[in-house]
């Protein structure tokens, strides 16, 4: 916890949750807007249901969630 309050500090974010969990959420949102498919990305991450991920990468519009619907019946 220490190591992210420190880096809060250092990179001067104010209003902005440091953490883990917002590290690896910025990861799986920049994998997603560089184009890996949901079903890859639930892999990479280890989400056992794809909705789980779908929350995650929600942020980059409709154009995911339409081909993870038109790929994964």
């Amino acid at each position: 916890m220490l190591v992210f309050n420190y880096l809060g500090k250092k990179m001067n974010f104010k209003d902005m949750r440091v953490s883990a969990h917002t590290f690896r959420q910025t990861f799986c949102h920049h994998l997603a807007i560089s184009g890996m498919s949901a079903f890859a990305i639930q892999k990479l991450m280890r989400h056992q249901s794809i909705s789980v991920t779908m929350r995650y990468v929600a942020m980059c519009g409709n154009e995911l969630r339409e081909q993870n619907d038109k790929y994964n019946l």
